[in-house]
């Protein structure tokens, strides 16, 4: 993982930035996700799990578990609401936001000819216009 920046692979993503995420969840020290691996466990093979994270996203494969769904007090008043606990390994969203999103857009467009799905990623699309 010492490597900073990926070679041969269509995604421009370093493994220090993958690590870096990892170390974002790790810190907030969050439950397992849908498919019930928690810290310890991935931890158990940090190196190896990490390496196919960054694998997998740095050629354009890497596609999100789902989100669990957990019902949470609310802070002020009666009820409940739903909170997504993502897998330690969706966890990387804090990533997401730091990766340029030219290279988000990249991977998209390289999945996919649907000109629909190209349109709602396109930054146009997500921000619309307040006139």
């Amino acid at each position: 993982m010492g490597e900073h920046k990926s070679s041969g692979k269509p995604f421009g993503i370093s493994k220090q930035e993958v690590r870096q995420a990892y170390q974002k969840v790790a810190a907030n020290k969050g439950a397992a996700g849908v498919d019930g691996v928690s810290l310890a466990e991935f931890e158990s093979d940090l190196k190896g799990n990490l390496y196919k994270i960054w694998n997998r996203m740095s050629s354009g494969s890497y596609f999100p578990p789902p989100v669990k769904a957990v019902e949470i007090p609310k802070a002020h008043g009666a009820g409940t609401r739903v909170l997504g606990v993502p897998t330690i390994e969706t966890g990387s969203r804090k990533f997401f936001d730091t990766v340029p999103w030219d290279r988000i857009l990249a991977a998209v467009e390289a999945n996919t000819a649907l000109p629909w799905v190209i349109l709602y990623v396109r930054p146009s699309a997500r921000t619309p216009s307040r006139k």
